[in-house]
């Protein structure tokens, strides 16, 4: 549905990052960084304003790392937290974050793992 939004909108593509509970701090900012290059190239190649200079990246399950004050910098802010500077405004971002489950007596939960308890 997401990827068929994209198109319609005539964004670029989608920019899919899936997040889990050994996402780094870097491989965040990293994917923040390219995805604001693509956002500076498409804009310097399209200056008539239209929706095609649209970026749009994707961070799904961002409940599963421990980086939340890191994705509020990103995601609310629009601050990039490497610069200390607003993000590119073509770049526009979607977030999934998935409900977390009750544990079972028996389970330990910790940050996107579930595992029996010995």
């Amino acid at each position: 549905m997401l990827r068929l939004t994209t198109r319609l909108l005539g964004a670029e593509t989608l920019d899919e990052q899936q997040v889990h509970a050994g996402t780094t701090e870097k491989q965040i900012l990293d994917a923040v960084d390219a995805a604001e290059e693509r956002a500076r190239v498409r804009q310097a190649g399209l200056k008539d304003g239209s929706a095609e200079q649209m970026v749009v990246q994707f961070w799904d399950e961002i409940n599963t790392c421990p980086h939340q004050p890191l994705f509020k910098q990103i995601l609310v802010d629009r601050i990039n937290p490497r610069t200390g500077q607003a993000i590119h405004s073509s770049l526009r971002f979607v977030a999934a974050c998935n409900p977390w489950r009750l544990a079972s007596q028996g389970s330990v939960l910790s940050v996107g793992f579930e595992s029996p308890v010995c």
